[in-house]
Parts: C-alpha cells; structure tokens; sequence
C-alpha cells in the first residue's frame, strides 16, 4: 500500500469567501506539484510507481466563529484509497486536522496531500476525500480516478468530473 505522507499542507489566502452555499469541495486534482493556491502542476505522463502524487483540493463554505480571539476555523479531513471498483485498500481518518484562528478572515483554503506510489501494483484506483467542518457539523466528499503504470505517455486520469457529494 502507499504511504501517504503525515505533513499533509494547507494554507489560507485572502480572496472572496462564499460562506452561504454549504461546504463543498472544490477542483480536486491529481498534480506533479501544486505549489500555491490555483496551481495545479500537470504530470506529462502516466504515473509510476516511484513517484510522489500530489492531490489538490479546494474546502469551499467552511464556517468561521468569531470571538476575542478574532476568526476561527475548524476543519478535518480524511483520506481513502480505493480500487477501480471502489473497494476500500487504504484508510486514514483524520488525515488533516486544523484549529485556526486569525485577526483576518480566513477565506479560500487549499490542501495537498501527498501520497508515495511506491510499492502500489500497476492499475487503476480511486482517492476519496472527506471534509469535516466541525463548526457547521456539515461534511462534504469527493472522488477523482487515477492510474499507476500505464503505458508510457498515457495521461494521468482527468479532473474533468470528480463525483462530490455534500451532506
């Protein structure tokens, strides 16, 4: 099985908030890299089994408190790995756990989770991506394909349609 890194990534960045639609998650992507907010660094090739798969995500409608402190956000997430007929090989509960508080607003957030291929048989697979916001109680999910070994110069699977289920 992969292991998937514990330093999972996020960051804020101060741009509009939509705070009213309920939280969703938002341009899931599988990326070579994904440096900063927006960027999402496109493999060139399949992806192979040595490889680090960097997925980006968007948590959208995440509810902030206010208080003396300033503005609080309060978020996990978790992380499963399945197979192309969505068995479950992989699970991490908790994956991301943030407590933020800040004199600003936090507004658009981003996540990346790195996950090592090493030692993952050829073949296709899914990543499923939960999002608790523990203010609101509300959660969101979302699936993106991929594949590992496939012929050379086949294209990792697309984003084009992640399935997303908000609850």
């Amino acid at each position: 099985m992969p292991a998937i890194a514990q330093d999972a990534d996020w960051r804020v960045v101060a741009v509009a908030a939509d705070q009213a639609s309920g939280l969703a998650i938002n341009h899931l992507k599988v990326c070579a890299e994904a440096p900063y907010f927006g960027a999402c660094v496109d493999h060139p090739e399949a992806w192979k089994r040595n490889e680090t798969l960097h997925l980006y995500l968007e948590p959208s409608g995440l509810r902030r408190q206010t208080g003396p402190w300033g503005y609080r956000l309060k978020f996990s997430e978790d992380l499963i790995l399945r197979d192309a007929d969505g068995a479950e090989l992989w699970r991490r509960d908790g994956m991301l756990r943030v407590v933020r508080e800040t004199q600003q607003p936090m507004l658009d957030i981003y996540a990346v989770n790195r996950i090592d291929l090493s030692g993952m048989p050829a073949g296709k697979y899914q990543v499923q991506v939960i999002v608790h916001d523990e203010i609101s109680g509300q959660q969101a999910d979302a699936r993106l394909a991929f594949a590992v070994g496939a012929r050379s110069g086949a294209k990792p699977s697309p984003d084009l349609a992640p399935e997303r289920r908000g609850k």
